[in-house]
């Protein structure tokens, strides 16, 4: 979950350190990347000690993920090909409302954080439930559970697609 709020971390920079928040190089797919990478290593041993192994690439789609919910607020660009390239990309197709400002006593940057979090832990629980072949099995042990969670990533979806741009 850290991997994936992780780009954001720019913000405190801006809260802290009145740092511009404007052209942020965190969400490029570089600096993804190399969190991914890092996160990846330094979580390693600690995995190999506990008798599994944290894939890279559940690594890189946390890290990834960030990218994709921030494209889907539909109004501020991304640098996603920073450092070749400084264009800002957007998404077009807006279910999350932006928070306009990044005041930590903002109520829509709050909101913003709890609609993103209802999408991703659903999402990045089924997928990795998935890919270590257990979904079939959790879904039959904890069906209460995990209709639930889909529940919550429906709602979370169907809130932000209905906000007020």
């Amino acid at each position: 979950m850290f991997i994936a709020v992780a780009p954001d971390l720019d913000h405190l920079a801006h809260w802290f350190l009145g740092a511009n928040a404007g052209f942020r190089p965190t969400h490029s797919l570089a600096a993804c990347a190399m969190l991914a990478i890092v996160a990846w290593v330094l979580c390693r041993p600690w995995h190999m000690r506990h008798g599994g192994a944290l894939p890279l690439k559940a690594c890189l789609a946390a890290a990834g993920s960030h990218l994709l919910l921030d494209s889907l607020t539909g109004l501020h660009g991304d640098p996603l090909l920073w450092p070749v390239w400084d264009r800002l990309f957007n998404g077009y197709l807006a279910l999350l409302p932006a928070a306009g400002s990044m005041r930590l006593t903002n109520f829509y940057f709050w909101r913003n954080m709890a609609l993103e979090v209802g999408i991703l832990f659903p999402a990045l629980g089924a997928w990795v439930l998935w890919q270590t072949g257990t979904l079939r099995q959790r879904l039959r042990q904890a069906p209460v559970i995990c209709g639930a969670l889909a529940m919550v990533f429906a709602a979370s979806l169907w809130m932000g697609s209905q906000l007020q741009r």
